[in-house]
């Protein structure tokens, strides 16, 4: 009996010795990013934020640790952070601007092979059209193999 009311009493007690990590996650305009992937790099722990920008990182140690914030077309954030922490982050990422001056796209379907190819096209030579001239060009179409 002694021995379940000490576990009970000091169970408790070991659940609550992790410290949280908390914080906002928020853009030049102050708007919430919704999904920002925030890092612990020590523990490798980590977490997106929620709809409202905000995230936890529970059961941590104190102790410091290098914290990265990263969202799609934003620049990356770090910083150091120890634990216990008193107040909880707020953190801005700036838009990350890039121009593309211009795109090429090209294909050439010989280079493929005609075999594994997904686009059916036929090859007509030179010889093959003057030998089958038509009237018109759908008559022309319809010599093809």
């Amino acid at each position: 009996m002694l021995i379940f009311f000490l576990s009970i009493t000091f169970f408790p007690l070991k659940a609550q010795t992790g410290y949280s990590l908390r914080g906002r996650v928020v853009d030049t305009e102050n708007e919430s990013l919704i999904g920002a992937t925030v890092y612990l790099h020590e523990n490798k722990k980590g977490t997106i934020t929620a709809l409202n920008g905000v995230f936890t990182i529970d059961n941590l140690k104190k102790g410091k640790y290098h914290l990265h914030v990263s969202f799609l077309g934003y620049h990356g954030y770090s910083q150091t952070v120890s634990l216990p922490q008193k107040k909880s982050l707020e953190i801005t990422l700036e838009i990350a601007v890039s121009e593309l001056h211009e795109v090429v796209i090209e294909g050439n379907p010989l280079k493929e092979d005609l075999k594994e190819s997904v686009v059916l096209f036929e090859t007509i030579s030179k010889n093959f059209i003057q030998k089958n001239t038509g009237h018109t060009l759908m008559n022309s179409l319809s010599q093809l193999p």
